[in-house]
């Protein structure tokens, strides 16, 4: 009787533990939380139960700590589709387990192909909702980075221009073409374009203002530098007394630049800005020195706000 009791008992808590010990065939399914704590329970009342049968039940309790063992690290570190292969120590120490497969191989989860096709397509609307405006940034950064290198070199040429004038500009310029022999001295590797050549063959022959206006090119003579701006230069006064624009009579002439060349957007404020060649340095429009506004609709006074803030911001 007794060996028939204890062969129930054996019978019984066996198939319990099998029962509640779920999963272990490769294959762990998820479990919502209270189903979870559940578990958790049961196994500890059945490990607890075994230890008090006799000996012949201790490979029972091991099977059963070892299902506890590793449910709590499946369940506390979120990990409920990974099967376990066991180390070396693993299987020595509880190679008296009946139920514990010990194969050197993995089944390894894997996602259907309806699931597949549904990640691709939110990845492709976040995609198409996203990457305008990341483009657009990154387009912002580089025309303000070419515009402050292309006013660095103005600037640059203009210093080594006045120094080599005695400080002076007054006379330098007569003429449109001029301004391209003069400047290309100190800009190198340029290309030139005269105003008595074709103007598309030089620069845009039309472009848009910051309020979308179309805006015809003046003629003017051109610079291409290594970097593809395109430098549009237009005289005003030989003297450099000229108030085009300004409020003092210091103006020599004007330089339109177009800081990526022919590249889009060609747009006043984006990529096109203008500048004045005085006695007092080369002047953004915009300047206070100037009459147009930095906020002017047109978007001329614009370099200066790229100047002050780093950014496109408008």
């Amino acid at each position: 009787m007794l060996g028939a009791a204890a062969t129930s008992s054996h019978y019984d808590l066996q198939s319990s533990c099998n029962t509640q010990c779920v999963g272990w065939n490769g294959y762990v399914p998820p479990l919502s939380l209270c189903e979870r704590e559940q578990l958790l329970t049961s196994l500890r009342v059945i490990r607890d139960a075994g230890k008090g049968l006799n000996k012949g039940l201790r490979s029972l309790v091991k099977y059963c700590d070892l299902s506890l063992y590793f449910f709590k690290k499946i369940i506390y570190n979120n990990v409920m589709h990974h099967n376990i292969k066991y180390s070396n120590i693993e299987r020595e120490t509880y190679k008296g387990a009946t139920h514990v497969t010990t194969s050197d191989k993995i089944r390894r989860a894997a996602f259907t192909l309806a699931e597949v096709l549904i990640t691709l397509g939110i990845i492709g609307v976040v995609a198409a909702m996203t990457m305008p405006t990341l483009i657009n940034s990154t387009q912002k950064q580089e025309l303000v980075a070419q515009y402050k290198k292309t006013y660095s070199v103005l600037s640059q040429a203009y210093m080594m221009l006045l120094n080599d004038n005695g400080g002076s500009l007054e006379g330098v310029f007569t003429s449109n073409n001029d301004y391209i022999d003069v400047f290309s001295k100190y800009i190198k590797d340029v290309k030139t374009c005269r105003t008595n050549e074709e103007v598309t063959r030089c620069y845009l022959d039309s472009f848009k203002s910051l309020s979308g206006h179309v805006v015809n090119t003046d003629p003017g003579s051109t610079l291409t530098t290594p970097d593809g701006a395109i430098l549009l230069f237009l005289h005003d006064s030989n003297t450099c007394t000229g108030t085009r624009e300004l409020n003092k009579p210091i103006d020599c002439g004007r330089i339109r630049v177009d800081v990526n060349g022919v590249k889009k957007p060609n747009t006043v404020g984006y990529d096109i800005f203008d500048f004045y060649i005085t006695q007092n340095g080369i002047i953004p429009r915009g300047h206070e020195d100037t009459n147009v506004e930095e906020d002017d609709p047109s978007g001329y006074g614009r370099g200066i706000t790229i100047l002050t803030k780093g950014k496109i911001d408008y």
